[in-house]
């Protein structure tokens, strides 16, 4: 999670909007939130990065956070995409192949040798991991504040 034009607020993906439940933070969550970034800018040396940025994947499959998101005045949110069989065939490498090195979390899951297997086991998994329509709810909330990036373009 680097780019130089970009002050992310953890170099790993950052769970702060997991937190809690509640519709919107509490204020002083969100002025703890603002000062990390402007305490990290203070300890950088160089060029101050013009973008603030908060990197978490799953942000845009909750429709709670999506509600949340769109509430932040000024706020832009950049999706990085990537193609979706891809994204699919990520998914089943990692939580549903049978291989010895499973974590205990996975091995709840059901496993399948192959993804052919898979899918014609739980066809429904496609549906379950389809990311449209959350993309299309934060179209229809954010407008022109949404941009949709590639992740081949970075």
């Amino acid at each position: 999670l680097r780019h130089r034009d970009v002050a992310f607020t953890s170099t790993v993906e950052d769970q702060w909007f997991w937190r809690h439940d509640r519709g919107l933070p509490y204020r002083s969550e969100v002025d703890s939130f603002n000062t990390a970034w402007v305490e990290k800018a203070q300890r950088l040396v160089g060029p101050q990065p013009t973008i603030r940025g908060l990197a978490d994947p799953g942000l845009f499959g909750d429709a709670r956070i999506r509600q949340v998101l769109a509430r932040i005045p000024s706020l832009k949110v950049v999706v990085v995409v990537c193609d979706p069989v891809s994204r699919f065939e990520k998914f089943y490498w990692r939580h549903h192949l049978c291989h010895s090195g499973r974590t205990e979390s996975a091995a709840e899951r059901p496993c399948w040798p192959t993804l052919a297997g898979g899918l014609q086991a739980e066809p429904e998994m496609v549906a379950r991991e389809a990311s449209g329509q959350h993309l299309r709810s934060l179209l229809a909330l954010l407008g022109p504040r949404l941009w949709l990036m590639h992740q081949d373009s970075l």
